[in-house]
């Protein structure tokens, strides 16, 4: 925000405030340049790729900085200008901003999306407010260049031995809500009469239950033991909208499975993605598994 004293024009306003968007800009785009590290590799890789087929679609002369927007356009334009726009959505900050600012916010995000298009699409008679601001965007463009050429600068093999990032931090919530479960322990005969109503929450590090949505003391299983997730076929129970959750133990290997009935099948497909995201990086998955339940000391899906 800009606080002025006494009387001010308006141009000495409309100065100060081209100054103070171009000191942000400034910073911002040095901020981004020199953050090539803090890209998780498998984004680079997927960058490396891209920016390949494309130079190989695309390799007249005239076209030589198509590679660049591919990667850069899309950079900028879904995950730094959103980030810089709604900075309470990446948790950058505790509260949403206020209406001042949120402006200010909101003509950074636009110039920064200038500066991943590399400036291409400035002037055109489109948005003559950003004029004061194109010097920058300009001179960014060698650099924006150099951060796209460093991004892409790694090998396929790194990915496999980098520790891969979780896709949700430890303290969010990914999904909460009253579900029905049942957790076989062995080959024993299961009935509709099984499944017990519990209140389920799902973070990128268990996923707990309890009775009801208000008790502290919850029942725990840690994502880094999930090893499938999948639907259960619909004859297994007699019911639809059942999935299983299979698990295996740190210590002694064993495999538990705990059956999931949701409401509906949208809701079954919520809590199948989300517990398949916190899990996307786990060393254990199956790679095979029953969809049926074993009852009468075969399995329902293929009778072995």
């Amino acid at each position: 925000r800009i606080s002025f004293k006494g009387a001010v024009s308006e141009a000495e306003i409309r100065d100060s405030s081209v100054e103070m968007l171009q000191t942000y800009l400034t910073s911002i785009i040095e901020s981004i340049v020199t953050s090539v590290d803090q890209c998780p590799p498998v984004m680079r890789v997927a960058f490396k790729q891209l920016h390949k087929r494309v130079e190989e679609q695309f390799s007249e002369p005239e076209n030589e900085d198509v590679k660049y927007l591919a990667i850069g356009g899309f950079f900028f334009l879904r995950f730094f200008a959103p980030a810089i726009l709604t900075p309470k959505l990446f948790h950058l900050r505790d509260q949403h901003a206020d209406t001042r600012t949120s402006r200010t916010l909101l003509l950074l995000a636009k110039a920064l999306q200038s500066v991943g298009n590399l400036g291409l699409q400035l002037g055109h008679g489109k948005e003559q407010w950003m004029a004061p601001l194109h010097p920058i965007i300009l001179r960014s463009v060698a650099s924006v260049k150099d951060f796209l050429d460093k991004l892409i600068d790694i090998d396929h093999d790194i990915v496999s031995s980098v520790p891969q990032r979780a896709v949700f931090m430890p303290s969010v919530t990914v999904k909460e809500g009253y579900l029905h479960k049942y957790k076989a322990e062995g080959p024993q005969l299961l009935s509709r009469f099984a499944f017990k109503k519990r209140y389920f929450w799902l973070t990128s590090e268990s996923l707990s239950y309890a009775k009801t949505s208000d008790l502290q003391v919850r029942s725990s299983i840690p994502v880094q033991c999930v090893c499938a997730v999948e639907r259960v076929d619909e004859n297994a129970f007699q019911q639809q909208n059942v999935m299983q959750v299979i698990t295996q133990d740190d210590d002694d290997g064993r495999m538990h499975t705990m059956y999931i009935q949701c409401k509906n099948v949208n809701e079954l497909n919520q809590w199948l993605s989300a517990i398949r995201k916190v899990s996307i990086y786990n060393v254990h998955m199956l790679p095979s598994f029953h969809p049926g339940v074993h009852r009468g000391g075969k399995w329902t899906c293929c009778l072995q």
